[in-house]
């Protein structure tokens, strides 16, 4: 979701009088200032729209009356100076589970607003597992926002989460079972991260297990691969005890992966009729987020490659901007210069 196109059309929305035609409900709460020793407020406020619909605190915006005031200076200098890694250990602290949130500011109408967007979460309910010595936050509470309010759970609404709770639950055991009818009960294993091994459904109680060396590589970062009659020494790391024989099979990643960004820039212009260069495919590759998936993307010794599915991935992404947009130029500018940016704060 775009926050900021989002807020400045909210904020826009303001009467002959200068008052936001909007209230505050289930999804906004206002704040006029920003304050570092308001966390506990801030805190619940989001644990509430954490279990609920997900919602906005604005920094900026009086409540009574509504008026979209911006923040003044210390204010400002205050939420944009502040390390929102401190608000992160605070809400790691008090609550359990984790949940997603956004910090940042929006300009509009010459003025400077601040807000703390948070998601629903995944896994609900969010629980204050510390309370504070003032009462703002109760150790065991559920907070929910209500219309224009937060407070603790009613139950109506905690039923609703747990029963949405067994549903999931339920549909991700029903998929676990469809995927195993299609392959057959013997043909399934169960790897157990805990560290109690890989196991299987069928007769046998050991198999041939043909795992790629990179695969293989990047485990041993995350686990401790234990053989049949070692033992782990350091309690508390994820270990695999491996029972059986678990070979690395060598997969070509010029057979897998056999484009560089040139080659792919050379070959769909040409199927496009297109005038790519490198860095325009660097740019499609990243606004794609093809980096973070191997079946499209591996770095070996230092070189980028690049899969058939990737240069299939940007032809389809191309004609589709093609569709609604013919000034393709214009387009790949834009994306230039977004990509430049992005690097530039990477450095």
């Amino acid at each position: 979701m775009d926050h900021k196109k989002f807020l400045t059309e909210f904020l826009q929305e303001i009467d002959e009088n200068g008052k936001l035609r909007h209230r505050e409900g289930k999804r906004i709460e206002f704040k006029q200032k920003f304050h570092i020793n308001m966390f506990p407020k801030y805190s619940r406020t989001m644990a509430a729209f954490a279990n609920a619909d997900g919602g906005y605190i604005i920094f900026g915006v009086s409540n009574r009356p509504r008026k979209p005031l911006g923040l003044n200076e210390k204010a400002l200098d205050n939420f944009q100076n502040f390390d929102d890694a401190k608000l992160a250990t605070y809400l790691n602290e008090h609550f359990s589970p984790e949940f997603h949130w956004e910090m940042g500011t929006v300009n509009c109408m010459g003025k400077t607003f601040g807000y703390l967007f948070t998601e629903k979460a995944e896994n609900r309910p969010v629980i204050c597992k510390r309370g504070t010595n003032d009462g703002t936050l109760r150790e065991g509470a559920i907070y929910y926002r209500y219309r224009a309010q937060t407070r603790e759970i009613r139950f109506e609404e905690l039923q609703g989460i747990i029963q949405e709770k067994i549903l999931k639950e339920q549909k991700r055991w029903f998929r676990i079972i469809e995927k195993i009818a299609k392959v057959g009960p013997e043909n399934v294993g169960i790897l157990d991260m805990r560290g109690h091994g890989l196991s299987f459904l069928g007769d046998k109680e050991e198999k041939t297990i043909l795992v790629d060396a990179d695969t293989i590589s990047q485990l041993k970062e995350q686990v401790v691969m234990v053989e049949e009659g070692h033992f782990k020494e350091t309690e508390g790391e994820p270990a695999l005890k491996l029972v059986g024989e678990v070979r690395p099979v060598a997969i070509d990643p010029n057979k897998t992966h056999p484009y560089d960004h040139s080659k792919i820039a050379n070959e769909i212009s040409e199927q496009l009729g297109l005038k790519l260069k490198r860095y325009d495919v660097q740019a499609l590759v990243w606004k794609l987020k093809l980096y973070s998936n191997k079946k499209y993307y591996l770095k070996v010794r230092n070189q980028t490659i690049l899969s058939e599915y990737a240069k299939l991935k940007i032809i389809e992404h191309l004609q589709a901007i093609l569709q609604n947009n013919p000034n393709l130029s214009e387009y790949l500018a834009d994306l230039r210069r977004e990509y430049f940016r992005w690097t530039r704060t990477k450095k």
